[in-house]
């Protein structure tokens, strides 16, 4: 196995250049500049150790680096014609005399060189010096790997014919008004220039006075004091610099299925509708996982719930468990979906719910390695974005209601009124696609075997893993609830779910609260936690229609079924009608108590007296004996006066 190790301050030559390593990231990740240019690079540690064993990658000894000639054997192709020719020329004398000389010495060496020189027609032909320092050069260049071409940057007159004090001024300009991101021409950084120096000028004397630049002069100067992509980075970004300085070229081979997917969202390109109400639902979210070796989809989700952490379990779960449900919802697609398993690499972008750590701890616990792809950098993960030109072109867009991939494409055409195909009916065209033409087409127009025939062959490579129990999944459901558990089982997000399982924990307890897990990709079945058994179990929706739909797609179905405008706007015509009624519910008793005669106020006083006397004296006063024991007020003024005969309750008190 090949290995390398780098380290901060490490000089490297990678892809026959020469970088500087800069930081090592704890991934292993080596952060590479070129000391001239300033370009920047990031080499994954799978990158350094595949470019290492294809000896693409080495560190630059002390003794190459002092030593370091002046091109490489890439260079060759970069030269002009007339520095290619001196080349060959170098080569020519060099093979020709080496095959003649009978003598070193310098006579027979100069005899040797003329006769070289007439039979290639040369007027000038090297001296003996020449010769031996051409010698010296391609054989240390050749114990290097190098070639010992020509300097051409060090002919003719290497004098700089612009002052040093006006190249700092152009150089000074150049910097702050050219490269830079409000983008002014050339022509107007030249016009400040020679403003600016003839405003300096101004205050020295005649003798010292400098020249004014020409336009050409300041193009020269930036030609030669600043790289392409330094001035492309300031002036456009750092973004668009790398993609037009980027050197794509091609992610490292897998050696058999699983070993490496690549994952991604995207919002499809079609707007559906509701099966039952026929309202316009919008346009799904779409998440993929595609096999690097075969090309195969290997996992897949379609659905309405936005690219977020619940999405992305609800993918992975999808790409580890067997197709079953497939047959099951969809018995007419002939051919079954054999991907399933648990990746040893994923390769996201640098989405949220990539980088979250709760992504990690899941793909920690089922053994998953994430390879994050570099910052705007898809073409790292190219599989997957290929594949979403090609649904996009294959599928989405011949179906009614395609919203096409940009505005020009779409032109006049209408995509909300076009739109006529229920989600669940895309979700069928959509598995059946990727199952039976997808996945039967050729992944190379070199290569005739198809995805499938890829995959199949590959899975005698493939280490066998087993699967886990169904149960052990409940890792990805990120939804949490503890909900009470009644009659009717429990309530998650206005669906009830019931099992048998659920109906013994009521029988053990007639009240009691549940943990429950659930998936708000797919509502039609959650999780519940058995605290005497310690083991989680599958409750299933009470409707079958659930299974599949997410939670996010539920809530915009009750929303339609709401009807639009908020709960106050909705409750206003039934809140009218009560409003009237109790208008006249409150003039009726108002009239009613009109009506009725307002009591004594002597009552009251009685009523009190007998209070205290007791609940026998109210009770005497409806008994058969009333009439001939009441009691007689002696005052009215005072109830002290009152003489209550209770001889007749002393036996039963």
């Amino acid at each position: 196995m090949t290995f390398i190790m780098l380290r901060t301050g490490l000089s490297i030559k990678y892809l026959s250049r020469e970088w500087l390593v800069e930081n090592i990231g704890q991934d292993g990740r080596a952060y590479i500049t070129q000391p001239e240019s300033q370009i920047e690079m990031v080499i994954s540690a799978s990158e350094q150790e595949a470019a290492y064993a294809a000896g693409q990658l080495s560190v630059i000894s002390s003794e190459e680096k002092s030593h370091q000639l002046r091109a490489n054997s890439s260079d060759l192709l970069g030269l002009s014609e007339k520095d290619a020719a001196a080349y060959q020329r170098q080569k020519d004398y060099l093979r020709m005399v080496e095959k003649r000389v009978g003598s070193r010495r310098t006579k027979a060496l100069a005899k040797t060189i003329a006769l070289v020189a007439s039979y290639l027609d040369d007027p000038h032909p090297p001296t003996v010096s020449t010769y031996y320092r051409w010698a010296r050069a391609h054989h240390h260049a050749a114990s290097f790997g190098y070639l010992a071409l020509p300097a051409p940057t060090k002919r003719g007159n290497r004098t700089d014919r612009i002052c040093d004090a006006v190249q700092a001024v152009i150089v000074e300009f150049l910097e702050r008004y050219y490269i830079d991101q409000q983008k002014m021409s050339i022509r107007n950084t030249w016009l400040l220039i020679v403003a600016h120096i003839s405003t300096l000028n101004e205050t020295l004397p005649d003798g010292k006075k400098h020249p004014l630049p020409g336009y050409k002069a300041v193009r020269s100067v930036l030609k030669s004091q600043f790289e392409d992509y330094v001035v492309c980075k300031g002036r456009l970004g750092s973004r668009a610099a790398h993609m037009r300085f980027r050197l794509a070229g091609k992610n490292p081979d897998p050696d058999y299925p699983m070993q490496r997917v690549e994952l991604d969202h995207t919002l499809g390109n079609v707007f559906a509708l509701d099966h039952e109400l026929l309202a316009l639902l919008g346009r799904p979210n779409c998440s993929v996982g595609i096999d690097a070796y075969s090309g195969m989809p290997v996992g897949f989700q379609f659905g309405y719930e936005p690219p977020s952490l619940q999405s992305l379990f609800s993918l992975m779960r999808n790409i580890i468990l067997p197709k079953t449900y497939v047959k099951i919802r969809w018995p007419e697609i002939s051919q079954e979906w054999e991907c399933h398993g648990e990746p040893e690499f994923v390769v996201p972008d640098r989405g949220a719910e990539f980088v979250s750590q709760k992504f990690g701890d899941v793909c920690s616990a089922f053994g998953i390695t994430i390879d994050l792809s570099g910052a705007k950098r898809p073409y790292q993960k190219g599989g997957v974005e290929r594949f979403w030109g090609t649904l996009s072109e294959d599928f989405f867009h011949r179906l009614p209601g395609t919203t096409f991939s940009n505005s020009t494409r779409r032109g006049d055409y209408n995509s909300a009124q076009k739109a006529c195909l229920a989600f669940e009916d895309i979700e069928r065209l959509l598995h059946r696609w990727l199952i039976e033409v997808y996945a039967n087409q050729p992944r190379h127009p070199d290569d005739n075997r198809t995805r499938r025939e890829l995959w199949n062959e590959g899975q005698a490579k493939r280490p066998k893993i087993p699967l886990r129990p169904i149960t052990d999944y409940g890792v990805f459901m990120s939804g949490r609830a503890n909900p009470k558990l009644n009659g009717r089982g429990i309530r998650v997000h206005n669906e009830f779910y019931t099992s048998r399982n659920l109906e013994l924990l009521r029988k053990a307890n007639e009240d009691v609260k549940v943990s429950v897990r659930y998936d708000p990709a797919d509502m039609g079945m959650v999780q519940a936690f058995d605290k005497v058994n310690e083991e989680w179990f599958i409750v299933d929706n009470v409707d079958p229609k659930r299974r599949g739909r997410s939670l996010y797609q539920l809530q915009l179905e009750r929303r339609a079924l709401r009807g639009e405008g908020t709960q106050a706007e909705r409750a206003l015509p039934g809140a009218l009608h009560k409003l009237k009624f109790q208008q006249e519910l409150d003039r009726t008793v108002k009239v009613a108590k009109q009506k009725v005669r307002k009591p004594s106020t002597k009552r009251p006083k009685i009523n009190a007296r007998a209070e205290r006397i007791g609940i026998e004296a109210y009770s005497l006063s409806n008994s058969p004996r009333a009439e001939n024991s009441l009691p007689t007020v002696k005052s009215k003024d005072s109830l002290r006066s009152l003489d209550i005969d209770l001889s007749e309750f002393k036996d039963e008190t």
